[in-house]
């Protein structure tokens, strides 16, 4: 099974009952209360109870079956685990309490963790659409010669907009946490996926901005990783 798909986050504890506040990445955000089974990776910050509560839900729950343990890059115990999970609406926001979680010390340690989903738990999209972990990584290339690559997808209020990086020679960009969020002017994106690290500013020589509207970004081939835009080298300056 492919790493799972980030869809939220967890927060700080949500009352004394084992219940968590959750942050959502999906548009629209009660998108999160639709996809299972969830996927649950510690941070490298969360508290080293987490640890523990994820080997005893490994080992005593019959969903978390050796199959539901997924071998993860980075994380300081290197795994995804499937848990089961109930969550609902709460203010503004959410709150999600895992199973056999059942006190705010149990909560607290769950703090930082990263939702994720299976890819196949999307929905389908229509051709003309895009999930944004689909779009990390890929080569653009404008009118004149090669732009760099896609690190991270910015919503505006107008309109999403690519973050793109030129790299010094010998240099790889890097990739920036995304989530699943709508762009405007008739082209959506859509994406959710693992975090990393931001391009090394050692490296790179110049990040800046594309728009992604149709006006400029002419053609999207996630098959051959490469976008298009009606875009010049000479707009982004010289390193």
């Amino acid at each position: 099974m492919q790493h799972p798909v980030i869809v939220g986050a967890i927060g700080a504890p949500f009352g004394v009952h084992g219940w968590v506040r959750v942050k959502s990445f999906t548009a629209p955000a009660t998108n999160l209360l639709d996809y299972r089974p969830w996927y649950i990776r510690p941070s490298s910050t969360t508290p080293h109870q987490a640890d523990n509560a994820l080997a005893w839900r490994a080992s005593g729950a019959a969903q978390h079956a050796p199959g539901n343990r997924i071998a993860a890059a980075g994380g300081r115990n290197g795994v995804w685990l499937a848990v089961g999970a109930e969550a609902k609406p709460h203010q503004n926001g959410f709150v999600a309490r895992i199973d056999g979680c059942t006190d705010r010390d149990e909560a607290a340690a769950w703090r930082g963790a990263t939702i994720g989903v299976p890819r196949n738990a999307l929905p389908e999209i229509d051709p003309d659409e895009y999930y944004w972990r689909d779009l990390v990584g890929c080569r653009v290339v404008g009118e004149d010669g090669d732009l760099g690559e896609v690190v991270r997808v910015m919503p505006t209020p107008a309109h999403d907009v690519l973050v793109v990086a030129k790299m010094r020679s010998g240099g790889e960009s890097g990739s920036a946490p995304q989530h699943e969020l709508s762009a405007g002017d008739g082209v959506e994106l859509r994406l959710s996926t693992e975090c990393a690290s931001e391009p090394d500013p050692n490296r790179t020589t110049r990040t800046y901005l594309i728009p992604f509207v149709r006006q400029i970004v002419t053609t999207v081939a996630v098959d051959r990783r490469l976008v298009v835009a009606s875009w010049q080298t000479a707009w982004i300056g010289t390193p």
